[in-house]
């Protein structure tokens, strides 16, 4: 009976220890199991932090990516932009230089128009100076011949003689008239010289420039019949002493 007692305790014994042997088994084992599964988790943690993280340096990588081209574009919108002020430049200058030469142009054909319509009018001045110059040179011509004329009667009363005396006075004074002629021609040709000499602006030279009269100088009438009347009574005067002799 004692013995069978003992053997129940002792297998009462040995069977704690097994649990307890058992036991200490299982909460190793499921320390070990946990640590593996913390582990696990840790890993998996790390892991998704890695992803995470390499995500994010994707996204930022991305991003560097979009601004680079995004100034890129900026850059390139500048350039163009630059290049076409540069065009609208350039387009506006060719503009201004076709405004100022067509300016310049009508300046010059303004100042052709004005340089011609000045010769026109000088021209028609000259014209009308010959033609008033003419006019009195036929006047005094024509009072000359009636002088002339006078003379030559008051000489053939004065002087008398026979046909042939008068015959020679007449070549003489035809020959004195020619002479008369020829130096008025003259006279007529260095006027005109001069004339040509003379610019609009004043003479070729350094001269100051002389004003333009718009008619030429002439004695009034008066003051022409004065100077035949003295002509007159100094040729009366000659004939006189020539007859007194």
């Amino acid at each position: 009976m004692f013995r069978a007692h003992i053997s129940t305790l002792l297998s009462f014994l040995f069977c704690l220890l097994f649990l307890f042997v058992t036991g200490e088994e299982e909460e190793e084992k499921e320390e070990e199991e946990d640590e593996k599964e913390e582990e696990e988790e840790e890993e998996e943690e790390e892991e998704e932090e890695e992803k995470e993280e390499e995500k994010e340096e994707e996204k930022e990588e991305e991003e560097e990516e979009e601004e680079e081209e995004e100034e890129e574009e900026k850059a390139e919108e500048k350039e163009e932009e630059e290049e076409e002020e540069e065009e609208e430049k350039e387009e506006e200058e060719e503009v201004e230089e076709k405004e100022e030469k067509e300016e310049e142009e009508e300046e010059e054909e303004e100042k052709e128009e004005k340089e011609e319509e000045e010769e026109k009018e000088e021209k028609e001045k000259e014209e009308e100076e010959e033609e008033e110059e003419g006019e009195e040179e036929e006047e005094e011509e024509e009072e000359e011949e009636e002088e002339e004329e006078e003379e030559e009667k008051e000489e053939d009363e004065i002087l008398g003689g026979g046909e042939e005396e008068r015959r020679r006075r007449r070549r003489r004074r035809r020959k004195k008239k020619k002479k008369k002629k020829k130096k008025k021609k003259k006279k007529k040709k260095k006027k005109k010289k001069k004339k040509k000499k003379i610019s609009p602006g004043g003479l070729v030279s350094s001269h100051p420039p002389l004003p333009i009269l718009s008619r030429p100088l002439s004695f009034p009438r008066q003051c022409r019949g004065k100077r035949n009347k003295n002509k007159k009574t100094q040729k009366k005067k000659k004939f006189g002493q020539g007859r007194k002799t």
